[in-house]
């Protein structure tokens, strides 16, 4: 196994858009509705610029998701497939796994 990977190399799953911003509330009542229609979230991160917030949520099955959302009044944007690395918690983890990448893509061109 490469230096750097843990057991699980990498996966593709769905980065999905989710308007979180001005409902109360907003943030529990979005996990309570993908939980209830068993819909795992496999990572999200929220992000505040410019005075706008914008919430990423990576699914396996964004037209779900996207459905189940839309059902429980949740404004939904772009989707876009991803890949997810698992990195071993230790420093240089990532720079191993970057230089690997940059080698693979200079030799394929």
């Amino acid at each position: 196994m490469p230096e750097g990977f843990r057991s699980s190399i990498s996966r593709r799953v769905q980065d999905l858009i989710v308007d979180l911003e001005g409902r109360p509330h907003a943030l529990a009542a979005f996990a309570e509705a993908m939980a209830a229609a068993g819909l795992n979230i496999e990572g999200m991160c929220g992000l505040y610029a410019d005075g706008t917030g914008i919430d990423h949520v990576l699914v396996e099955d964004a037209a779900t998701a996207r459905r189940i959302l839309a059902d429980a009044g949740f404004e939904t944007g772009a989707e876009r497939e991803v890949l997810v690395v698992e990195l071993e918690d230790r420093p240089g983890a990532l720079a191993a796994v970057a230089s690997r990448s940059a080698d693979a893509v200079s030799t394929s061109t």
